[in-house]
């Protein structure tokens, strides 16, 4: 059982500024919430149906109907578990050492959730993200991270305060289709990788900060790759080469 005002309280945190308002996000699904108890993350509650619970293994929280969940999820299909997360406290790091992929004004949720899951898969030291992209924090891009999102710092930084002050001290390498082929490229053993928008590429004001410029050659007809999909070739060539 569910009250009502809970539930209101719930499909508030469908937007960013009530999850801004109250340092709170949804999480929906099994492997996100089996995730999510396996971190450090602080969290609220968690919500199940019978259903769910008797196809899978018993979970603490409450039980509440098919159509309660319906109510209070964010998916057109409730998987039929949901947790209130307390928002990530991740340490702002020395941003001059380690591998990082940063991220310019990308806006698509699905993008953000796979990248994120990308960087857990290679190994890097976290995400940063220019001012105006999508929030992590949307359904989207915790449905796509897959659990990723318990393990992946992940920052905003105006990236016309912070380039500059780190650019002469470790390597920024830019996806550029005018970049040298990545076959070739020799990957430095730190710096930043920097993916542009979906639709614009980099920012202009941002490319005096590139120490390289890198692309994926293309042999077939598509005119482009998905954000996502070139991030994950770029960062196997930079853990690898």
């Amino acid at each position: 059982m569910i009250s009502k005002n809970r539930i209101k309280f719930i499909r508030s945190l469908h937007r960013k500024k009530e999850r801004i308002q109250h340092q709170k996000f949804i999480i929906e699904g099994e492997k996100p919430v089996k995730e999510l108890l396996a971190s450090d993350t602080a969290f609220d509650s968690i919500y199940f149906t019978e259903n769910f619970a008797s196809k899978h293994i018993e979970i603490n929280g409450t039980l509440i109907s098919g159509k309660e969940m319906e109510s209070i999820s964010v998916l057109k299909t409730t998987p039929g578990i949901l947790a209130i997360g307390d928002v990530l406290r991740w340490k702002k790091p020395n941003f001059e050492v380690g591998k990082y992929i940063f991220l310019d004004r990308i806006n698509d949720p699905g993008n953000l959730g796979t990248i994120i899951r990308i960087a857990d898969w290679f190994g890097f030291d976290g995400i940063v993200c220019s001012k105006g992209s999508v929030d992590i924090y949307n359904p989207k891009v915790i449905q796509a991270s897959m659990g990723s999102i318990f393990r992946v710092p992940v920052f905003y930084e105006d990236f016309d305060l912070l380039l500059p002050q780190v650019y002469q001290k470790i390597e920024i390498i830019g996806a550029d289709m005018k970049g040298e082929a990545i076959q070739t490229f020799k990957f430095p053993k730190n710096g930043f990788l920097l993916m542009g928008s979906e639709s614009h590429g980099i920012s202009k004001g941002l490319h005096q900060y590139l120490r390289h410029k890198v692309t994926i050659p293309k042999y077939g007809k598509a005119e482009s790759l998905n954000v996502a999909v070139a991030t994950g070739i770029l960062a196997n060539q930079f853990i690898n080469g």
